[in-house]
């Protein structure tokens, strides 16, 4: 059996969509999202864009813990940080 989920249109803020925009619908629920979001992960995490955008369509703060960056991604940023 193989399932499909055609979810890739329903956006819960700019550039929140899909996969992302099911994991975050709960907290973006309105009265359900604190003033300060905090979060911690990989320096490229694509959950960290998805959080951060939703704190700024929301006009929220977010603060987002990472290891630091290896040396060669600071020198030449790839992927979401570019």
């Amino acid at each position: 059996v193989f399932y499909e989920i055609q979810d890739h249109f329903y956006c819960i803020a700019p550039g929140v969509c899909g996969n992302k925009a099911r994991k975050f619908a709960a907290l973006a629920r309105e009265g359900q999202l604190p003033s300060l979001l905090v979060s911690h992960g990989g320096p490229q995490s694509n959950a960290m864009l998805a959080l951060a955008s939703l704190a700024s369509h929301r006009k929220r703060k977010f603060r987002y813990h990472t290891k630091p960056m290896p040396p060669w991604l600071r020198a030449q940023p790839i992927g979401n940080l570019q």
